[in-house]
């Protein structure tokens, strides 16, 4: 197995994403008048989960980070640590899109937590899981991975979902990174073997089997 992990230069399963949605987005005056159903629009800011894309920077961090305090992996590669964006975790904006549902009128909603943090933070969070408050012997950058068309800063404004529907995130960002991490470390290493690979010269915090089951299982 690889002990290297490295982001797709392209973002080419996030383009996508974007693309669809702008389209669809598009549709909706369409489909609203013209055609005898409620369609719903909701603008997902980033919503991220222990099931997110090994492809994602977020899920991309997490799992390394876990494989690094296994000692399956030694070096994480990332393009721009200054990238801001608006996280949250998924399963409060499958709930989001439930009460949308629920409306007698269809409506446009943006979903996220008006909250932004960088790459770097999303470091510090996620190291400070294994009990490393210095990351930077195990992670470097490079210009090949940093996207041609980068955005900056990314944050969305969701105050009418919570007048219109009393939506409001409930899962924070340290919390958020905090049961990916968790996650990761059941996935990469099963309850009888983690002990045994944690020790082989690699960090460890205070990770323990099973934290991220509750989480996993709310949604």
């Amino acid at each position: 197995m690889p002990d290297v992990e490295r982001e797709d230069p392209a973002g080419a399963a996030a383009g996508v994403d974007v693309e669809a949605g702008a389209a669809g987005h598009a549709r909706l005056p369409h489909d609203r008048h013209g055609r005898a159903r409620q369609h719903e629009s909701g603008i997902l800011f980033n919503h991220e989960s222990p099931r997110r894309g090994r492809e994602f920077v977020t899920r991309k961090i997490t799992r390394a980070v876990a494989r690094i305090a296994l000692g399956l992996q030694h070096e994480l590669v990332l393009g721009n640590l200054d990238a801001m964006r608006d996280w949250g975790f998924a399963g409060d904006y499958v709930e989001a899109m439930h009460l949308m549902l629920r409306q007698d009128r269809p409506d446009d909603y943006v979903i996220a937590t008006g909250v932004t943090h960088s790459v770097r933070e999303f470091l510090d969070v996620a190291f400070a899981q294994i009990g490393v408050g210095d990351w930077s012997r195990y992670v470097r950058t490079s210009a090949h991975l940093v996207r041609p068309a980068e955005v900056d800063l990314l944050v969305g404004d969701w105050s009418k979902a919570e007048s219109a529907l009393g939506w409001r995130p409930k899962v924070g960002f340290e919390e958020l990174v905090a049961m990916m991490v968790a996650a990761d470390l059941d996935a990469e290493a099963p309850a009888e073997t983690a002990p045994v690979l944690a020790g082989r010269q690699a960090p460890m915090g205070p990770w323990r089997s099973g934290t991220a089951a509750g989480a996993i299982a709310t949604w």
